[in-house]
């Protein structure tokens, strides 16, 4: 991310962290996944998906969050999706049999 961004990211993350300590925490989903989706915008994975956990901290059943999770992950660890995929296509052979 370049200085601009940074220091848009480490604003953000205050107002975050402030809406936390206030008990905020619908505001804090919002700055988390706006976070998230800053990270993501500067291909920053490890970071975005750092963000959208928090959101799921806050509430596991943010479908937003969980989605964002799924998909980095499945982009920042592509073998064990693969792995997952072949998995079902081999259960799906014997079932067949």
């Amino acid at each position: 991310m370049t200085e601009e961004n940074d220091s848009e990211f480490e604003a953000l993350y205050g107002i975050a962290k402030a809406n936390l300590s206030l008990g905020k925490n619908e505001e804090a989903i919002a700055n988390f996944l706006e976070l998230g989706a800053l990270c993501e915008e500067k291909d920053n994975l490890v970071k975005a998906y750092e963000m959208y956990r928090k959101v799921l901290e806050l509430n596991p059943l943010n479908m937003d969050a969980l989605n964002k999770v799924g998909v980095i992950y499945n982009k920042l660890n592509p073998d064990d999706s693969n792995q997952e995929v072949k998995k079902k296509e081999k259960k799906k052979k014997v079932k067949k049999k």
